[in-house]
């Protein structure tokens, strides 16, 4: 009973004291438990073919025996080879340490089957002799599997320092994303918060009231804004009413001269979208579109879903892009489009341009994916 829980505890053991993973002590106990069952298939037909027949029961023991001594020994290359990396500086002391190993392992598996032998019955060392018989039989060819055993536990070393530096680059590669997506977005905010407050300013001189209005809503649309900052993406439907809030303050400074049209499926009310990807698309449709004429002017925001895409749409009425003009000079629409493509690769799309008809439009489609879903399954079917 003690020596099976002994047994039972050993693997524990090791995988405690580090000397094998736990992949490699499962590695070492099949293998050479399946070694141990080919020993014993050979030994047991051999006895046969000699006119000796033997069970099973009497052959297993022996043959297990041995696997069970390799176990161990291999266990303790695995551990040498972790201790001591052939490639490794400074690497004249690993090439003592596995000349020194090899040999050691190769004797100790000769003497301890010549151990087992002579216990079992299997040897008669009167009239086998270890030196002989054994020792130079065994000791060469142990000497070459000690070789193959460092060379298998230096290839487990080698793929778990890829898996690890492959697993560090992509825990890099998303921290640079973030920072990259964080520094994009905040210099959104100071953008946004410089357009308004000069909106505020030029509002005080002729419309007190009208200004102090602003200033309360511009408080309310920092304060939306902070509550998600740590947020990548938010629903539609809070993109919308951040967008509202935001809509107050243009109306406050232009008035009738500024005309919204909402045009926005309910199904995808609750797909996720970049926190602030409407705002600064609304705020250049008002600035280049509406805010230079004198007559009112109409901004448009469609929002559709086809199956695995959520298409949105702001457009204007105004004059359109000049000829030659940059369509992605100014802050807003540079950063959007920067924002989509670190956060979904090349899974999206971003089209700025002169609308059929007048006017200028941006047309994106990203991913849909619904708050809550992360897999995504919850997709709109095409309205068409």
């Amino acid at each position: 009973m003690m020596s099976a829980g002994i047994a039972a505890a050993a693997p524990r053991m090791l995988l405690k004291v580090k000397l094998v993973s736990r992949a490699e002590l499962m590695l070492i106990l099949g293998s050479w438990a399946v070694f141990g069952v080919i020993v014993t298939g050979q030994t047991w037909a051999l006895a046969a073919q000699l006119g000796q027949p033997q069970s099973l029961l009497q052959v297993m023991p022996v043959a297990f025996s041995g696997a069970a001594v390799w176990a161990a020994l291999t266990i303790f290359v695995f551990a040498v080879s972790r201790r001591f990396p052939l490639d490794r500086k400074p690497r004249r002391r690993a090439v003592l340490a596995h000349l020194i190993a090899g040999p050691s392992v190769a004797a100790a598996e000769v003497m301890l089957g010549y151990a087992i032998g002579i216990l079992s019955g299997w040897i008669d060392p009167s009239a086998q002799p270890f030196m002989v018989n054994f020792f130079w039989r065994g000791f060469p060819f142990n000497l070459v599997v000690y070789w193959l055993l460092a060379g298998v536990a230096h290839g487990f070393t080698f793929y778990r320092r890829y898996r690890q530096r492959d697993a560090e680059a992509a825990r890099l590669a998303a921290r640079l994303a973030r920072a990259e997506l964080d520094l994009l977005r905040s210099q959104l905010h100071p953008h946004f918060l410089f357009n308004t407050l000069t909106a505020i300013s030029a509002l005080m001189h002729r419309d007190v009231k009208a200004a102090d209005r602003m200033v309360a809503r511009l408080s309310e649309l920092l304060r939306a804004a902070l509550d998600h900052d740590s947020e990548q993406e938010v629903s539609l439907q809070e993109e919308l009413a951040f967008l509202g809030a935001y809509l107050e303050i243009e109306r406050a400074r232009l008035g009738d001269r500024l005309a919204v049209e909402l045009d926005v499926q309910p199904n995808v009310l609750d797909a996720r979208v970049p926190h602030m990807i409407l705002q600064p698309l609304v705020e250049n449709a008002i600035q280049h579109g509406v805010a230079p004429r004198v007559a009112p002017g109409t901004v448009t925001i469609r929002a559709r879903g086809r199956r695995g895409m959520l298409d949105i749409e702001v457009r204007d009425d105004g004059p359109g892009a000049p000829p030659g003009k940059s369509l992605l000079g100014g802050v807003g629409l540079a950063n959007t489009r920067a924002r989509l493509e670190q956060m979904y690769g090349a899974d999206y799309s971003f089209e700025p341009g002169n609308a059929p008809g007048g006017g200028f439009r941006v047309a994106l489609a990203i991913p849909f994916r619904a708050i809550g879903d992360a897999a995504g399954d919850d997709q709109p079917e095409d309205d068409t």
